[in-house]
């Protein structure tokens, strides 16, 4: 196990940096981990205690604290005090931020001489501008804290491979993309799919494209992806109801029109690009899908004229301005859009 070390200069790394650490098997007497991504953190507290369980003798030795109910006194003494059952000792500390702010001060202190039989691993709930000052900031300087931010674009799908690559499990870059495209970029939503992959899967090592489409077709709530379906497809008593069922939730549609906007004015450049010589492969770049989904945009440019595009994308940004400054309700507004549409 190292040792808590101070450095030169205040540094926040990242926590895939913890991860790579821990898969070679260093583990550090202390981790402050704070960032967007819940799920990332919650991953790594898994992992740290995948990884420290077999040292841990005692269930007593097997501790999470809360910060709104437990002061950093209490937590740091039990961090330094001999494990009840001789091996290791894990301490989870969650809600930092709650705990006051003289009290914070004690980390300082502990991270002057950490127990070297326990592993403390301090969550905190806040921004990176917090680390610019006081105790944060000094703690950094001993190379303890560690981000969890919002992965996006290819950082999400290199996510993504490596957790198959983890679970000895391969997906190409191109059908990682293709689930985050059909899920959404929240971590922990990505990671239910790949466990039901992985389970689909059995003893069969790659996941296909095949694969990643039939999890959507089995997924039960609708999505945005949905609607863009029976949109494309003109099947008005399917996109109405994709449609009711996504205002139900109560989510503002603000989202929803981004995207449908994205879609349509993909399959007005596609009607263009379809006029000339350009490959399969740069269709589906110039309008952001995964080739797998061409075809269908293919299909669904067939079923609108460029006149109707235009129509629709001015729809779009009509709607867009009655959700911000009309009094009328926003599923009202959808389901109207949802008409002219299809009309």
């Amino acid at each position: 196990m190292s040792k808590t070390a101070v450095r030169e200069k205040p540094q926040i790394h990242r926590i895939q940096t913890a991860q790579n650490e821990l898969k070679k098997g260093a583990v550090k007497n202390t981790y402050l981990l704070f960032g967007a991504d819940q799920s990332l953190l919650n991953t790594f507290v898994t992992q740290i205690t995948e990884k420290v369980k077999p040292d841990i003798l005692s269930d007593f030795d097997n501790e999470t604290y809360f910060g709104s109910t437990h002061s950093c006194a209490d937590v740091f003494s039990s961090a330094l005090s001999y494990p009840f059952g001789g091996g290791k000792k894990l301490i989870i500390y969650r809600e930092f931020e709650k705990t006051d702010a003289k009290d914070r001060e004690r980390l300082l202190s502990y991270l002057e001489s950490p127990s070297p039989d326990t592993v403390l691993v301090i969550i905190y709930d806040g921004i990176k501008k917090d680390f610019d000052k006081g105790v944060l900031l000094k703690a950094a300087g001993y190379g303890i804290v560690y981000e969890a931010p919002e992965l996006k674009g290819n950082e999400l799908a290199s996510w993504v491979t490596g957790y198959m690559a983890e679970k000895g499990k391969k997906i190409s870059w191109m059908d990682a993309q293709l689930l985050i495209d059909i899920t959404g970029s929240d971590t922990r939503l990505l990671e239910n799919q790949l466990e039901k992959m992985i389970t689909n899967a059995g003893e069969e090592e790659l996941i296909t494209a095949d694969a990643v489409r039939l999890l959507s077709d089995n997924t039960k709530e609708y999505t945005i992806f949905d609607l863009q379906n029976a949109l494309g497809g003109r099947n008005k008593e399917l996109a109405f109801k994709i449609a009711n069922s996504m205002v139900s939730k109560g989510d503002s549609i603000l989202p929803s029109l981004t995207m449908l906007f994205r879609y349509f004015f993909g399959l007005a450049r596609l009607h263009e690009m379809m006029r000339t010589s350009k490959t399969d492969d740069v269709m589906a770049r110039s309008i952001g899908v995964h080739p797998f989904f061409l075809k269908d945009s293919k299909a669904a440019a067939a079923k609108y004229t460029m006149a109707d595009l235009y129509r629709i994308i001015d729809a779009l940004h009509r709607t867009e301005l009655a959700v911000k400054t009309s009094a009328t309700d926003e599923k009202t507004l959808f389901l109207m859009l949802m008409s002219e549409i299809l009309s």
